[in-house]
């Protein structure tokens, strides 16, 4: 189980990302402070995508995520539909390391 988070305050400021991962075996923290993102919704694109390639760096390839943002789970269960955004084209990228993931409200 992975939640993820993001706190994005405004248009030209920093955004803070963090996660935690918890299973039997693992344990694993993670909080970064990024360049600006446009909204709310790409600061948590990017939380997932940094939370995604942190895990993979670990070779964690199966794992069930949680986010409090509705509109990002939508966008991922709705992904034939995503915008061509560059977030989301690296997002996709990423996704292929994976063997199995949940994407799921908190």
């Amino acid at each position: 189980m992975c939640q993820i988070d993001a706190s994005w305050t405004g248009i030209n400021q920093n955004v803070s990302l963090g996660f935690m991962l918890t299973s039997s075996t693992t344990k694993l923290f993670g909080q970064s402070s990024q360049n600006c993102y446009r909204n709310a919704l790409y600061a948590e694109l990017g939380a997932l995508l940094w939370t995604m390639e942190c895990t993979l760096q670990q070779s964690i390839q199966s794992i069930h995520f949680e986010t409090d943002c509705l509109s990002l789970l939508k966008i991922l269960d709705e992904s034939k539909d995503w915008p061509v955004e560059k977030i989301l084209l690296d997002l996709k990228l990423v996704l292929v390391g994976f063997l199995y993931l949940i994407f799921h409200a908190l």
